[in-house]
């Protein structure tokens, strides 16, 4: 538990600091259910991490969220 919370606090401070996102937040909850989330206002991007804790966790992603996955196919597609 303690290097769950430890690596969010990491991916928090880059997405604040490095990404410049003005908005960030843990375990943000529907739709997206993401671990963090950080918004930049000024690149108008929404950043959304997953941290897995195992390769079960990895691979169970896949397998709870195909709508999820659908969805973010259709977007690198579109690049």
């Amino acid at each position: 538990m303690y290097l769950e919370r430890a690596l969010e606090t990491r991916v928090l401070c880059w997405l604040r600091f490095d990404k410049q996102c003005k908005v960030v937040c843990t375990e943000s909850g529907n739709p997206c259910n993401a671990d963090v989330l950080g918004w930049s206002l000024r690149s108008k991007k929404l950043f959304e991490v997953e941290i897995k804790r195992s390769k079960n966790d990895f691979l169970n992603d896949f397998r709870n969220k195909p709508k999820k996955h659908k969805m973010l196919d259709k977007v690198t597609d579109s690049r």
